[in-house]
């Protein structure tokens, strides 16, 4: 056999070598991001090191959860927070139910998952701890808090109503507070919030919440997402009280009880008219304004999340609720004094105010609600129109919205929508189109992008005709970014929009 060439040795070596060390660089990595690096290398590490506590959930109606298993990681209310497998602020429990176990869930938002409070200080935990004193349970009893913040209605609502078969409540609490009608938004990053929901995909960074004016525009008063005066407000109360409708029957459905809690502060009437009327009469209770603005509950004297005196008070009605109204038939829940004068003196104040005339037309008369929003000189009075969408430029989102006077004197005459704007000059966006819409009604359609100034003179629809307030929304099809980071989407530029009669236009 003849000698091997010395060149073809040198080849083989010269790839040996080679390979070798991609294999050491493919292990190398694979331990930096599998956590078999050096100590704080390694992505799991970087992660927890994150000041960041959330996580994006797969459910679009849910938007996000906590990470899981995080173990006493710092908030920004400097306050541990752990979670469990499923991402919410509670211990680990088992699914399906174990046999004889009473459970018990308290569903809702940053109140149930008690931002600014420890987790043993919140309502849940001391409603356990009264329950296991006084009641005689046949087997174990769990009060579980399944609550985040800015979770809305909707989410609060799917997340549990999916999991039910396995969760197996013997009783919800349903915690609302009236800023659950807003987006719930969803997290980006190492689990910092994001300026966009998942529950709304097409619409990009446009968020509907009451809080828009304060946090987008530079002014100081809230929206009024919670009035139910005009078609977006009302058309989330019906969504919201679908959603806790649906929740209640599958609840009752699983051999369990519902119940509301609504703390929807000076509007219980709101509440009771779009969710409670839905409901049986013993399954809804209230927590009066009285209660809501006592600053000795806060948290801080400028955050109204309750204290854990506070939360200690809610335990008690909660205990003389079930006690009363028999919510937990597998448990001799006897009663308890205190917890009665609690219920007396908390959902009875919150009946009366619930049970009060419903008049939105004459709690709307004071408001200061024009029929133009001149986004060039906008103030508290008329930021506080738009529900969401919009920045201080007049940039709109792919989905905006916002509420007009619609003045209906009685004179006969027609209104009309005049919308005074211009269009991006950014060819990006041919082909895309933008629909006004009043209420839920189409009145225009616009090419995008096309540079030139937008003067429409629209006709009110004749359906629309008699509402005091229209929601006048704009939904595009396609956006362009603004912004360095390149993060803030938008569609179009508005100057000023009114309703007007129609010779004055």
């Amino acid at each position: 056999m003849a000698d091997e060439d010395p060149r073809q040795r040198l080849v083989l070596v010269v790839l040996g070598v080679l390979c070798a060390g991609m294999l050491a660089i493919v292990i190398w990595t694979a331990r930096e991001v599998l956590g078999g690096g050096r100590p704080g290398s390694t992505l799991a590490a970087r992660v927890a090191a994150s000041p960041g506590i959330w996580d994006t959930h797969p459910d679009p109606d849910v938007a996000r959860t906590l990470q899981p298993n995080l173990d006493g990681r710092r908030d920004k209310y400097d306050q541990r927070i752990s979670s469990n497998l499923h991402g919410v602020r509670e211990r680990a429990y088992a699914m399906p139910k174990p046999a004889g176990t009473t459970r018990v869930v308290l569903l809702g938002d940053s109140m149930v998952f008690g931002l600014g409070v420890a987790a043993e200080e919140r309502m849940g935990a001391a409603l356990e701890d009264m329950l296991a004193e006084r009641a005689t349970p046949s087997g174990p009893l769990e009060v579980l808090h399944i609550g985040l913040g800015s979770w809305n209605i909707l989410a609060e609502c799917a997340f549990l109503r999916r999991q039910l078969s396995e969760l197996q409540p013997d009783l919800v609490v349903h915690v609302i507070v009236n800023n659950d009608l807003g987006d719930s938004v969803s997290a980006r990053g190492f689990g910092e919030p994001a300026t966009f929901s998942r529950q709304h995909p097409g619409r990009a960074d446009a968020l509907v919440y009451d809080k828009w004016p304060r946090r987008h525009l530079g002014t100081q008063r809230k929206g009024y997402l919670t009035y139910a005066l005009d078609w977006e407000s009302q058309e989330r109360y019906r969504r919201a009280g679908d959603a806790i409708e649906r929740l209640a029957h599958a609840v009752e459905a699983g051999g369990g009880r519902y119940l509301l809690l609504s703390s929807w502060t000076n509007r219980l009437d709101l509440s009771r008219e779009w969710f409670a009327s839905r409901l049986a009469p013993d399954a809804a209770a209230y927590v009066p304004r009285v209660f809501t603005e006592n600053r000795d509950n806060w948290i801080r004297p400028d955050d109204g999340h309750w204290n854990p005196a506070a939360q200690r008070t809610l335990a008690r009605l909660l205990y003389g609720l079930i006690a009363e109204r028999g919510l937990l038939a597998g448990l001799d829940v006897p009663a308890w004094a205190e917890a009665s004068r609690v219920v007396d003196e908390i959902d009875g104040a919150g009946r009366v105010e619930a049970a009060r005339q419903l008049d939105v037309r004459g709690r709307a008369r004071p408001l200061p609600i024009a029929a133009a929003v001149d986004f060039g000189a906008l103030d508290d009075d008329s930021a506080a129109q738009i529900h969401g969408g919009v920045d201080a430029d007049g940039d709109i989102s792919p989905y905006a919205s916002m509420i007009l006077a619609h003045d209906v004197p009685g004179d006969g005459l027609p209104r009309v929508l005049q919308v005074d704007g211009l269009h991006f000059d950014r060819p990006e966006l041919a082909g895309g189109r933008v629909t006004v819409l009043l209420d839920d009604v189409t009145v225009a359609e616009e090419a995008l992008g096309t540079g030139a100034a937008m003067t429409l003179t629209l006709p009110v629809p004749e359906q629309l005709a008699g509402r005091p307030f229209l929601t006048l929304r704009f939904q595009a099809d396609d956006w362009v970014y603004k912004g360095k980071a390149l993060r803030r989407c938008v569609s179009l530029r508005l100057h000023r929009v009114s309703l007007q009669r129609a010779d004055d236009a």
